[in-house]
């Protein structure tokens, strides 16, 4: 089939960037290699600046209808042990906790309601010049291909825009039952191999994420499950790595968003804005793309307007 834009990855940026395309009236395909709703690793916390994209794609209503948390504290704790709280207040907009299982399924229908066509459960195998993706059996032609799939992007693999990595730092994550002391708090502990966050996330759960290096990453997870007394059928996530060189792609008609173009650090919640903001101006671009036929420029305004987007990192 042919399609306008090709979006491959269905997290905040690519639902993001496909929801706004389907709103101006291109034709538009979703893919993701994963079977929805899916688990991801994050810290489940979203930063309150997220609430203007939202807002803008109109799924306010929908998002506040999703199971959440809003943190009143935030807790420090050293390596030594000494521990500081500090309360977390909001004049606008509050940060929340939002299970990014019901966040990016919510934002998948939200493309779908646009006009989006989504596809799971789709891996992409082959790209050739046209965009040609080929997903199993099926060929798809795109006028623009969008690079949405995260921070081992397959698209820029694919494409030989991905370097090889050092993974610096590994991150495991869970949903563990709610440690008591944790009530409407978030906690961010120091140990000498990294830092572990919890996330207050309802009566019942909190989020767990450890971050170490790659060779102490073992170490610090069993100490945490004996500090915490884990059930011993926990469901640990993986991911790495959590920094990398940003890509930025001067192929026409190729646009790299979300984690595929860069990494920040996930727990603040800043990576999905970013993340959903770089969605917002790559459709900014492919729209001038479309209307004036001027792909370089395009992608000129795009790779300008991401980076700054990240200036005051």
């Amino acid at each position: 089939m042919r399609w306008d834009v090709i979006i491959v990855g269905a997290g905040p940026a690519g639902s993001v960037c496909a929801a706004t395309c389907s709103r101006h009236g291109l034709k538009t395909l979703l893919l993701d290699r994963s079977i929805f709703p899916r688990d991801k690793v994050c810290g489940d916390c979203i930063n309150p600046a997220i609430w203007k994209v939202i807002d803008r794609l109109g799924w306010r209503e929908n998002i506040n209808t999703l199971p959440s948390r809003t943190p009143e504290s935030v807790e420090f704790v050293s390596m030594t042990g000494r521990s500081f709280v500090t309360p977390m207040t909001f004049s606008g907009d509050p940060e929340n906790v939002i299970r990014r299982r019901d966040l990016d399924q919510s934002l998948v229908e939200c493309a779908i309601q646009n006009g989006t066509k989504f596809i799971d459960n789709a891996v992409v195998q082959k790209i050739d010049d046209g965009w040609q993706i080929s997903v199993g059996t099926d060929i798809h032609h795109g006028k623009v291909l969008i690079a949405a799939d995260g921070r081992n992007s397959s698209v820029c693999r694919l494409l030989g825009l991905l370097a090889n990595i050092t993974s610096d730092r590994v991150a495991l994550q869970a949903h563990i039952p709610r440690p008591a002391s944790l009530n409407h708090r978030i906690r961010m502990t120091l140990h000498k191999h990294g830092y572990i966050g919890l996330a207050d996330m309802s009566d019942d759960l909190a989020n767990l994420c450890i971050v170490a290096k790659p060779q102490k990453i073992a170490l610090a997870r069993t100490q945490i499950e004996q500090n915490l007394e884990l059930p011993k059928d926990t469901t640990w996530r993986s991911i790495t790595p959590l920094s990398r060189r940003r890509i930025s792609s001067k192929l026409e008609r190729l646009f790299v968003i979300g984690d595929a173009a860069r990494v920040v650090e996930p727990f603040t919640g800043e990576g999905i804005f970013y993340a959903m903001r770089s969605g917002e101006i790559a459709t900014q671009s492919i729209i001038s793309g479309f209307h004036d036929e001027n792909w370089k420029a395009a992608t000129t305004k795009y790779n300008m307007e991401h980076s700054a987007l990240y200036s005051k990192r």
